[in-house]
């Protein structure tokens, strides 16, 4: 399935003025049966607060997260596979935790 930006922003210079509700709002109403990754395609969307908050299934990865976790895997040889992937982008993950402590600073 595939699902693109908001009218009012298909002119991807907008793409900075897309909010992490309205990511939210697309990602609750996609249909992800069948489906075994949810990926969020824009380097100037907020995907790292959306991903964090999705409570479905199905992992989902952003060019962002895929950034974070290749340079991770880069430092850390072990994290270069799909299971270190799967631990990168995991509940537990450390990213998830500096993100919520960034997110409750003003």
């Amino acid at each position: 399935h595939q699902r693109g930006l908001p009218v009012d922003l298909l002119d991807t210079r907008g793409i900075y003025q897309l909010s992490t509700a309205r990511v939210q709002q697309v990602l609750a109403g996609l249909p992800t049966q069948g489906c075994e990754v949810v990926l969020l395609s824009g380097t100037g969307m907020p995907t790292l607060p959306s991903i964090a908050a999705a409570q479905g299934e199905l992992p989902m990865l952003s060019s962002n997260l895929c950034l974070a976790w290749a340079m991770q895997a880069a430092l850390m040889p072990e994290m270069n596979s799909r299971q270190g992937l799967l631990a990168f982008i995991g509940t537990g993950a450390a990213w998830r935790q500096r993100l919520a402590v960034r997110q409750e600073r003003p």
